[in-house]
């Protein structure tokens, strides 16, 4: 899922790069050059955005994973618990 949404960004730039080179040749006008940059801005960084915002929410999940497996260690270590113990305490946590 992460490498799809950055591939997605990487053709929002190109597309984006694109749209802003044939749009200042054709523009006429300031205004008109003004509002080609803005949609061309819009076509790049609206996807790049979404790329990143996948990535920090499957960094925060590695992270909470990460977490968990190391209080269950440290937890195992201070009061050993049974399996079924574990298993009331833990299930709880997810």
């Amino acid at each position: 899922m992460k490498t799809i949404v950055w591939i997605i960004s990487l053709v929002g730039a190109s597309a984006g790069g694109l749209f802003l080179y044939s749009g200042l040749e054709s523009a006429k006008s300031a205004p008109q050059e003004a509002s080609v940059a803005a949609i061309a801005m819009c076509i790049t960084i609206i996807p790049y955005c979404f790329a990143r915002s996948i990535s920090a929410l499957n960094t925060q999940e590695n992270r909470d994973a990460e977490i968990l497996h190391e209080l269950k260690n440290i937890s195992a270590k201070i009061y050993p618990l049974t399996d079924e113990e574990k298993a009331r305490v833990f299930d709880g946590l997810k």
